[in-house]
C-alpha cells in the first residue's frame, strides 16, 4: 500500500459514514477524527475508519444499516 492510499479525503470519509463534508470537518475540528494536512489538503488516515467503525466490513455490505460509529458521530 503506498502512502497516498493510506489516507482518505474528507469526501471519502463523509460518503462512508453518510455525513456531509461539513460534518466531517467539524468532527476533525472538535478532535473526534484525527486528520493531517498533506500539501495543503486535509487527509484522514485510513486507520481512522478502523478506529471509528471496527465493524465496517459488515456494515459496508449493507448500506442501509447505520454503523455504530455513524450513530455515535451523528449524536455528537
Amino acid at each position: 500500500m503506498n502512502i497516498v492510499s493510506e489516507y482518505l479525503t474528507v469526501k471519502e470519509v463523509a460518503t462512508h459514514f453518510r455525513l456531509s463534508n461539513k460534518q466531517v470537518y467539524r468532527l476533525i475540528h472538535d478532535g473526534h477524527i484525527n486528520a493531517v494536512r498533506i500539501g495543503g489538503a486535509v487527509r484522514i488516515p485510513r486507520r481512522e475508519l478502523d478506529r471509528l467503525d471496527p465493524n465496517r466490513s459488515s456494515s459496508e455490505s449493507d448500506p442501509t444499516v447505520d454503523s455504530p460509529a455513524q450513530q455515535e458521530l451523528i449524536g455528537l
